[in-house]
């Protein structure tokens, strides 16, 4: 049943302004400002707290994200499924989460082929994200870990803790499928990459 605009019926309004907007999205976005657009769109959605809303908006757009977009989506939908008791919303989730495994498989393969860093802290918040909603992806898992290796140098503390972290957490669900002793041991000899961890905040 299609809910009808009427005055006093905010939630209407609101429904309609959205559809509004992806419309204007759609027709007119040129494709620099595509990436801004949906990473702004992500987190206005999850702000209202609402996990199937913020679900549905990550589906209708996950096809177009980049890495950023896909860190902070799914960052933002493993923060709200932690706390919402919508058995449906949680249903959702799922298929979002393979969605997004998908496009960041694509995204890092693209990146990989054409010699492009991944941003540290992208990788580092899919990483805990996984573990968050307990999300398992042999192939992603791999896909972060190979870069994550070439540049530990370049990870803020916080964002190497929380990288090795997440490994290691994703291990006791799957040994065989984690690379975090890759990481770990690129990690270890390097005095520089090892006082920082150390300085790094407990997760």
């Amino acid at each position: 049943m299609v809910e009808k605009e009427r005055p006093g019926n905010p939630s209407a309004k609101k429904k309609q302004g959205d559809k509004n907007s992806r419309q204007r999205f759609r027709q007119g976005a040129s494709k620099r400002d595509t990436f801004p657009w949906i990473n702004s769109q992500i987190i206005t959605v999850s702000e209202s707290g609402n996990l199937m809303e913020l679900a549905t908006t990550i589906e209708a757009y996950v096809s177009q994200m980049n890495l950023v977009n896909i860190s902070t989506a799914f960052h933002r939908i493993a923060r709200l499924w932690t706390t919402s008791e919508d058995q449906e919303a949680a249903m959702t989730v799922k298929g979002v989460v393979q969605a997004l495994i998908h496009q960041a498989n694509t995204v890092l393969a693209r990146a990989s082929a054409s010699g492009t860093k991944p941003s540290a802290q992208a990788l580092a918040n899919i990483t805990w994200a996984m573990v968050t909603l307990n999300a398992m992806d042999e192939n992603l898992l791999q896909a972060i870990a190979t870069p994550a290796q070439g540049q530990v140098r370049n990870f803020k503390p916080f964002e190497l803790s929380t990288i090795l972290w997440s490994y290691a957490k994703l291990s006791t669900l799957n040994p065989d499928a984690c690379s975090c002793t890759c990481l770990s041991k690129s990690c270890n000899g390097s005095w520089d990459v090892s006082a920082r961890l150390r300085r790094a905040a407990p997760i």
